[in-house]
């Protein structure tokens, strides 16, 4: 599992005053790209040079956040099929340790050379995918 806090900036708020659960996937997006980075991967290069397509995203929104709150963003991988892997996400709110959010991404790995979805590259399951 990898954890990292993320300030919540005055452009996640949404009129109702609070962080939207639109920008709840901009978060859980940051914490992912900053997952990649610390293995030296990104979302266009997990090994191969073979990237990820996002297929399906879902978040449940749980509690209110505000400007300036400072979240804590958990993340696991899992469920690794032959061309698709999930993400899973919690938002904790640093001060209260309450659940912000939680969700769920599914990626598709994709081959940008052949242009079409492939098998996930050797890199990113050693990495990522502990062994059951």
């Amino acid at each position: 599992m990898f954890s990292t806090e993320i300030v919540v900036t005055i452009d996640q708020i949404n009129y109702g005053g609070h962080v939207g659960v639109d920008a709840y996937l901009a978060i859980v997006h940051e914490a992912r790209m900053r997952w990649l980075k610390l293995h030296g991967l990104s979302e266009v290069n997990l090994g191969d040079d073979i990237g990820y397509l996002i297929l399906k995203a879902s978040m449940r929104y749980k509690a209110l956040s505000f400007h300036g709150d400072i979240l804590i963003v958990e993340c696991t991988c899992g469920n690794l099929q032959k061309k698709t892997v999930d993400f899973y996400y919690k938002v904790i709110k640093r001060d209260s340790g309450k659940i912000a959010a939680i969700g769920e991404t599914t990626h598709a790995f994709f081959d940008p050379k052949l242009g079409r979805i492939t098998s996930p590259p050797k890199e990113f399951v050693d990495k990522f995918i502990e062994p059951v």
